[in-house]
């Protein structure tokens, strides 16, 4: 482990042949039992059509799943918005929050710089519902 924190903020396309209510209930429950085990927070955002999720933790550790995510059948189009060291977490107090969302007031998940992604990031996990 590498002790330095990182944020990952990256976007995926829902590969619709594979994604339905239980493939999210996989992908959250076993979020939330690796991420605690590794020290990971963050939050995932899922508007049915795409996923927004950030990652932060230890370095090697945030990498490594988002590598891990890279190969994962029910994700496609990845975009990575931000890859950045951080002194602090914004999303330290969960192992995988979510929320899902009809329509962002920022506009389209997939057309999202980093800072409204992170705004919209922070704004729900407000918000979070599961």
């Amino acid at each position: 482990m590498s002790n330095k924190l990182q944020r990952v903020i990256y976007l995926s396309d829902v590969n619709r042949d594979v994604f339905d209510s239980d493939a999210l209930t996989s992908i959250l429950k076993t979020a939330r039992k690796n991420n605690a085990s590794q020290g990971i927070t963050g939050m995932l955002v899922c508007d049915y059509y795409h996923f927004l999720q950030v990652l932060e933790g230890d370095s090697d550790n945030v990498h490594a799943i988002y590598s891990a995510i890279t190969s994962d059948s029910r994700h496609s189009g990845l975009k990575l918005i931000e890859d950045v060291p951080i002194e602090n977490r914004l999303f330290g107090e969960w192992a995988m929050g979510f929320s899902n969302i009809v329509q962002s007031s920022v506009g389209s998940l997939a057309e999202l710089d980093a800072n409204e992604a992170i705004t919209l990031l922070i704004a729900q996990s407000k918000k979070q519902v599961s």
